[in-house]
């Protein structure tokens, strides 16, 4: 049977087909409340660095992806009617852990890194929705116009799931500052420990990894035919992680490698199980 070729339009899409989750910022070294290779033309780092950007890869590719709660997450959230100077907004987040992405293209990622750490894990979007992965619902912190036409101008969402996915467009010196990460999160909830999260007491290795008591209440696996991407904080990392046995051996664990390949289909959706996640450094994302 003749294959037919399938001829697609050139188009650039709104949004991003990745969802990335960054990691690392408690492995960098802070400089005056930034890491210090922000100030450099690339992305560099040391040998103590490296080592540890590789543990934690490994840690996600074994265990998962930490879901956690934060001290964020139980801070009050305020809105002030600016006639009447009182908020007409407030309550209390329930403690609900969480785990984020951003769809933040690419060519823009290092401003982005350099707040939440230089790792980052890509999934295809399917993978963050079919573990009900919502937006962020962004909110004006000084205005209220958009509480108008409510039905309750005083709200409290202090119960609510809805709560957990509340956060401002920006702060005081940049409006638009947290609205630009286009984030995304995936709620820890009854279902999804039910069907994908796990705890990490099921894993005896994972916490003898960590060397401390500290750690996350539940872990969410990234064993998926979605996982799409590696981006690296340095062509060092890179460098290392291609040479290392045991991060190749889960790579082609998560990923099919092994198996016979689906018949032909128009879809590409049945090979994206198949296929390497792409693997690439930060300083390459620019482009």
């Amino acid at each position: 049977m003749t294959e037919s070729l399938i001829s697609f339009e050139h188009d650039v899409p709104a949004h991003s087909n990745f969802l990335v989750h960054w990691t690392g910022k408690d492995i960098e070294p802070q400089h005056e409340g930034r890491p210090s290779w922000t100030k450099k033309a690339s992305s560099v780092t040391t040998s103590h660095m490296t080592k540890k950007y590789l543990e934690r890869l490994k840690s996600i590719l074994k265990y998962g992806l930490w879901l956690n709660g934060s001290k964020e997450d139980e801070c009050e959230f305020v809105c002030r009617d600016q006639e009447k100077k009182r908020p007409c907004l407030q309550g209390k987040r329930p403690l609900r852990e969480k785990v984020c992405f951003t769809e933040l293209k690419l060519s823009q990622a290092r401003p982005h890194a350099a707040r939440y750490g230089r790792l980052g894990i890509a999934f295809k979007r399917p993978f963050v929705i079919e573990r009900g992965g919502l937006p962020a619902l962004y909110y004006p912190q000084w205005s209220t116009e958009w509480l108008k036409s409510l039905e309750n101008p005083t709200m409290d969402f202090s119960g609510d799931l809805q709560a957990c996915l509340m956060k401002p467009i920006g702060d005081s010196k940049d409006r638009h500052k947290y609205f630009d990460e286009s984030e995304w999160r995936i709620l820890c909830t009854d279902w999804l420990i039910k069907k994908y999260a796990k705890k990490p007491t099921r894993y005896p290795s994972f916490r003898k990894s960590l060397g401390t008591t500290k750690g996350p209440r539940y872990l969410l696996s990234v064993e998926s035919g979605w996982l799409a991407m590696i981006i690296y904080p340095s062509i060092q990392v890179l460098c290392h992680s291609q040479r290392d046995p045991e991060i190749r051996g889960l790579l082609k664990k998560i990923k099919k490698t092994n198996k016979a390949l689906p018949n032909y289909s128009i879809d590409p959706g049945p090979y994206e199980g198949y296929t390497l996640p792409v693997e690439m450094d930060l300083d390459s994302c620019r482009n």
